[in-house]
């Protein structure tokens, strides 16, 4: 059923086709180019297939045994994921993150109501965030390129609040999601690759005014 008002999703691009994909464990069917949100419901299917795109967006090596594969994500010192906060209008319009933004960047739009200044949303079409009056008002194109067919999906602005806390929860289920995937694939560290998960996207870091009411995972 779709929401009567607009919502924030934390979302991953799919970038690879199953092809390209080799990753020792089982991973969920999609289309390429493709947009899945995380939350605390996710099959253990689609949780393999979101740690398989971090294992080939970093160039990590994919074959080999699943100790092996995922031992790579606890030593590395950074990670990324394309991605980020994707905005739904009760029609079902939606605005997706650009190329070349990160889900590590999803804290920015907290940073966005204390300054006012929009988040880095990605290239082409080049959406942005701004105030207008009272509302949050979510631009999908024009920011660095113009776009004739542009649009906006505006929030209340306690709303816009309680979505990016929504965000933060969803990412926190996924976290305590990733430790149970890990230890059903039979990987030793899986409270260890969790947390890496965690410390990679700014999950549980220092809680903001807007979220203390959120405690860490760790």
């Amino acid at each position: 059923m779709m929401s009567e008002t607009p919502c924030l999703n934390a979302v991953v691009e799919l970038l690879w086709s199953q092809v390209h994909l080799e990753v020792p464990w089982q991973i969920a069917d999609y289309e390429p180019s493709s947009f899945m949100s995380l939350h605390g419901d996710m099959t253990s299917c689609e949780v393999g297939l979101i740690i398989g795109q971090l294992v080939n967006y970093k160039r990590l090596k994919e074959k080999g045994n699943v100790n092996d594969v995922l031992h790579q994500i606890i030593e590395s010192e950074s990670m990324g994921l394309p991605g980020g906060l994707q905005a739904i209008n009760s029609a079902g319009k939606v605005i997706s993150p650009g190329c070349c933004c990160d889900l590590d960047s999803w804290r920015d739009w907290l940073d966005f109501l204390q300054t006012g200044q929009s988040p880095w949303l990605g290239h082409s079409p080049g959406a942005w965030i701004e105030t207008v009056g009272g509302l949050i008002r979510v631009c999908s194109g024009g920011g660095m390129y113009p776009e004739q067919d542009s649009f906006h999906i505006d929030f209340e602005r306690t709303a816009f609040e309680k979505q990016l806390e929504k965000v933060q929860q969803d990412l926190s289920d996924f976290v305590l999601l990733v430790e149970l995937w890990a230890a059903g694939v039979g990987f030793p560290q899986s409270w260890e690759l969790a947390k890496k998960f965690d410390q990679f996207f700014y999950i549980s870091a220092a809680p903001t005014p807007l979220l203390n009411t959120m405690g860490k995972l760790y």
